[in-house]
């Protein structure tokens, strides 16, 4: 009896056929895939009958599971493996925790000894803090395919840390700026000349320095008004900052430069009020009687204050 001819069977069941065909040549493609990858020195654990029934007979939630967990396991070290049964299922998440760990080996690698030994041997430095980056920036792509958000923010902080950081050794600038412990947090960002690089620094730790005293570090002591402008983009540049930078000032004997400083510090503060208030308070009566003769914002202060 010859074969029946493809015209006499429906369409829709040729079609449902070939897809389950597709679907068995996608299934066994990817488990000899699997098992090409893995069989060095994986064999036992594979030819098991659990996981030979797991791997064959498409539970893919209870394979991937249990191939990561023993990669992770008895094959710690071996990231290769790990991405290649993870990009088989397609699991980004667990893709991008592990070039996370590895950026952090390399970063550990360079903790390992003081920092000035590290300086000695520049490219080598150089070369594991790239090393580091190109993780770290694969890690946050990888956390993004997956919408694992907060832990893409935290890689692509990351990823401006030590980008910064390559770029003050690129610059002859010997700042260390990764792998800081949080008491030296406060001291590094007050060394650093530009808001942006403190903010990067911040944000890479999660700390939330004292504005106020950096601040007056870097405007009212060094006149640094640049630095401000950097800061008011941004827009943190608010009323308790002014109340803050004022009390700092009151406890130090001021030099007439830094007390110049203070008042052009000061024409920041959008808060009228706030702005009369603080200029009285320091005797700056110049400021008051401007604010006061001043047609926009003289009768808004003479009302407050008879109010």
């Amino acid at each position: 009896m010859g074969l029946p001819l493809l015209n006499t069977f429906p369409v829709t069941e040729l079609r449902c056929t070939a897809h389950k065909c597709n679907l068995y040549l996608w299934s066994l493609n990817r488990n000899v895939t699997l098992l090409t990858l893995l069989n060095n020195k994986l064999e036992d654990f594979l030819l098991t009958s659990d996981l030979r029934y797991t791997l064959f007979s498409g539970q893919t939630g209870t394979l991937k599971t249990a191939l990561l967990d023993y990669i992770k396991r008895c094959r710690p070290g071996d990231s290769e493996k790990h991405n290649m049964i993870a990009l088989c299922f397609s699991m980004c998440r667990e893709i991008g925790e592990n070039h996370e760990a590895a950026a952090c080996i390399q970063l550990k690698l360079i903790e390992s000894q003081p920092w000035e030994e590290s300086l000695k041997d520049g490219a080598q430095l150089k070369q594991l803090l790239l090393k580091a980056l190109t993780l770290m920036l694969d890690a946050a792509e990888s956390y993004a395919k997956d919408s694992c958000v907060r832990q893409a923010l935290h890689c692509n902080r990351l990823t401006k840390l030590i980008t910064l950081q390559i770029h003050f050794l690129n610059s002859g600038q010997n700042t260390m700026l990764i792998n800081l412990g949080h008491q030296k947090l406060m001291d590094c960002i007050m060394t650093l000349p530009r808001f942006y690089q403190a903010s990067i620094v911040a944000e890479a730790y999660d700390f939330v320095p004292d504005w106020a005293e950096v601040l007056y570090q870097q405007v009212i002591l060094k006149g640094d008004f640049s630095y401000l402008e950097e800061f008011k983009q941004q827009k943190l540049l608010r009323p308790n900052i002014f109340e803050d930078i004022s009390k700092k000032y009151k406890q130090h004997q001021p030099t007439d430069r830094v007390t110049e400083n203070l008042k052009k510090l000061l024409s920041y503060c959008e808060d009228i009020y706030l702005y009369y208030k603080l200029a009285y308070e320091h005797k700056f009566f110049e400021i008051v009687n401007m604010l006061l003769k001043d047609p926009q914002t003289g009768c808004c202060l003479k009302d407050m204050l008879a109010g």
